[in-house]
């Protein structure tokens, strides 16, 4: 009788010793976990399923390095943000954008709205080019002065039905996703026509002062360093 007693107070006091483990575990992930997984639970019971398939599959990658390093950890943050913040458009009825000319339907030419950023939070309107050529800067009368200071060429400026800049952010956010081709036309006071082509070409972000990136010329125009 006294083995059966001390067998069942055993076992009482190991499954105690679980339940104050579990308990420690709990508190553990509530300190670790970001508010912004409490808000894609949320949100897991608003979305259609295919959307949550998506949720889940990041809700799950996110417990896998939770323990890891503080890189994984950082990187995994953002881009739970990146999503956070498209679902956020598509409840506010806001699906991915057109982010240059080539994405738009027909690829039709003359004044269009983009979204460089893929997102809603901010259009801009640009002249578009037959097959889908985004066009970044027009000089042709002088009518825009173009000696401008930094704020002016990071943001844009200039008229654009006429002479403009597009703006180094701008052509920064198009130009991180995808391969991207640089396209230079020029013509003289006298009618003669040359062009200039890169195949690959990337402006940086803001962190590298919108370093630019151009490569595999072709053209008439000779390349960059010789006009």
């Amino acid at each position: 009788m006294a083995s059966i007693e001390m067998s069942a107070y055993e076992d009482l006091k190991r499954e105690d010793n679980i339940y104050e483990e579990i308990k420690k575990q709990i508190k553990t992930d509530h300190e670790i976990i970001p508010l912004w997984r409490q808000w894609l639970i949320f949100v897991l019971s608003t979305l259609t399923v295919s959307l949550l398939i998506v949720v889940v599959v990041l809700s799950v990658n996110y417990f896998t390095v939770v323990h890891g390093t503080m890189e994984n950890i950082a990187e995994d943050s953002r881009k739970a943000l990146k999503l956070a913040t498209e679902i956020k458009n598509m409840l506010n009825g806001c699906r991915r954008q057109p982010r240059e000319c080539k994405e738009i339907r027909n690829n039709f030419s003359g004044l269009q709205t983009i979204y460089p950023d893929g997102t809603c939070n901010k259009n801009v309107s640009v002249q578009c080019e037959e097959g889908g050529w985004t066009v970044i800067q027009k000089r042709y009368d002088g009518a825009v002065e173009f000696n401008r200071n930094w704020n002016d060429y990071e943001n844009g400026f200039g008229d654009i039905q006429r002479e403009f800049w597009l703006g180094n952010a701008n052509i920064a956010q198009i130009t991180s996703e995808g391969n991207h081709e640089l396209r230079i036309d020029v013509e003289d006071w006298d009618g003669n026509t040359h062009y200039a082509v890169y195949k690959c070409f990337i402006i940086g972000d803001a962190s590298t002062k919108y370093r630019l990136k151009i490569s595999e010329y072709s053209g008439n125009a000779g390349k960059y360093n010789e006009f």
